[in-house]
This record gives structure tokens, sequence and C-alpha cells, in this order.
């Protein structure tokens, strides 16, 4: 079984590439947006399929807030919450 890991490439569930895993959480995973600065807290249920080189997510972009980790994602943030298990910060 293949497990998530920084850098990985995330695409949509119609193979558009959203961008790649910035920061794994034990709650959470953060995507770094390909075409802007903008970053996407998500929960592993968000994910449909890891490869070696790519995870697949069960929508599209339009749909990711239905994924947005409830800790990390505003306006619920909270700083610092959530231990980080892996950071290419």
């Amino acid at each position: 079984m293949q497990r998530l890991s920084l850098d990985m490439q995330v695409f949509e569930i119609n193979d558009r590439r959203v961008g790649h895993v910035r920061v794994i959480r034990d709650c959470c995973f953060e995507v770094q947006s390909l075409d802007s600065d903008q970053t996407f807290e998500l929960t592993p249920a968000a994910i449909f399929t890891v490869e070696s080189q790519r995870a697949t997510l069960v929508c599209d972009r339009s749909a990711l807030a239905g994924y947005a980790c409830p800790v990390h994602t505003f306006p619920n943030s909270v700083p610092g919450a959530g231990r980080v298990v892996e950071s290419g910060k």
C-alpha cells in the first residue's frame, strides 16, 4: 500500500493537477496549489487513491471545501494544532 508523501503530486478526480503535498499532519495534509499561493488543508477522506508518484482526490477543486480540515481551515484555524508528521517547509 502506498502512503502519502511530501512533494507528491495531487490530482482532481478528473485527472487535472491541483498541486503538491507540502505538509502531512495527523489530522490532515496540506496541498500547495499549482497556480497560486493558495493552500488546501484536507482530511484523509479527500483521498481516492495513492500511487507511487501521485495522489488522486475523490472530487474536483470545486468540492474541496467539503473535505477541509476543521482544525486547520480558516475561520476555525488553530495555529500549531495537530502534530506535523512530515513537512517540506
